[in-house]
């Protein structure tokens, strides 16, 4: 696996992002904003089953609600590659 991640090091693309500083600063907020989405997410419904925030609405109805917010945080935190 190692010799993986070596290899994937040296490729021209992770090599271009590397050394463009506004590139490499572009792929770094956007996996932290990511991130801080799903991380907030999940303390959104932590919140709700303790009957802290958004007491109106079901467990389930929150859940539901935020549920697109962690999967596209996901998939762009996987794209981001960082």
């Amino acid at each position: 696996m190692g010799n993986f991640f070596e290899s994937l090091e040296h490729t021209s693309w992770v090599m271009t992002i590397a050394e463009t500083g506004w590139l490499y600063a572009a792929v770094s907020v956007t996996h932290y904003f990511t991130l801080f989405v799903l991380v907030g997410t999940i303390v959104l419904v932590d919140l709700r089953i303790l009957g802290v925030a958004a007491r109106s609405q079901s467990v389930t109805q929150v859940a539901d609600s935020s549920c697109l917010r962690p999967t596209a945080g996901t998939i762009i935190r996987t794209v981001s590659f960082a």
